[in-house]
């Protein structure tokens, strides 16, 4: 009897182990990212918004930006009424990975790209360029913690800055809050703002 059940948890363990390295091996963070054709990580979607005229669309886009970023100034890179197109860069802060028992983590945030794209009737949005910078909380000193492009299976920084574990929850992480900016940005584009109608 304890025979078989030694067997049956090395079977068990190594089946684990077999999954982890499988996961470790996956740059996608187990398939946690939407991916264009060349692997690079895009959410993308175009939402119909019947009856209602590109300008106002533009403005709605537009006042998200203002109360979803600190200052749409900064923010914004590129915006074009007449052409229907806002173009942005964010950042996602505090995406950190704590490391255990009280061992050095993993601080930093994620730089992303958005894009708004404005017609009658219909809006599109992507958002892309999805690169972790950060520091190191704990030894050497306070090093970069950089992990790069969010599609680099290994960090820039190396395994022994940024664990692989590490690196997938940053992904993670990322990822939720990639989520929740779309659900964002869908509802304000739902709701008139101020010169919609009046």
């Amino acid at each position: 009897m304890k025979k078989i059940f030694l067997i049956g948890i090395l079977l068990l363990s190594s089946f684990f182990i077999f999954s982890e390295k499988k996961v470790w091996k996956d740059p996608n963070a187990k398939g946690l990212f939407p991916l264009d054709a060349n692997g690079k990580i895009i959410y993308t979607e175009v939402i119909e918004m019947p009856n209602i005229a590109k300008d106002a669309l533009y403005s709605r886009a537009y006042e998200w930006f203002a109360k979803t970023f600190n200052s749409a100034q900064n923010v914004i890179q590129m915006q074009d009424k007449e052409a229907g197109k806002i173009i942005g860069k964010g950042i996602f802060d505090d995406i950190n990975s704590p490391g255990p028992l009280g061992m050095a983590g993993v601080k930093g945030y994620v730089k992303f790209t958005i894009s708004i794209y404005l017609k009658d009737g219909k809006y599109k949005y992507e958002i892309t360029d999805f690169v972790h910078e950060g520091i190191w909380t704990g030894e050497p000193y306070g090093d970069p913690s950089n992990g790069g492009a969010l599609e680099n299976e290994k960090p820039d920084c190396g395994r022994s800055v940024i664990s692989l574990g590490k690196w997938e929850k940053v992904k993670i992480k990322a990822n939720e809050r990639a989520l929740l900016l779309i659900e964002s940005l869908n509802k304000a584009m739902t709701v008139e703002v101020a010169g919609d109608n009046w």
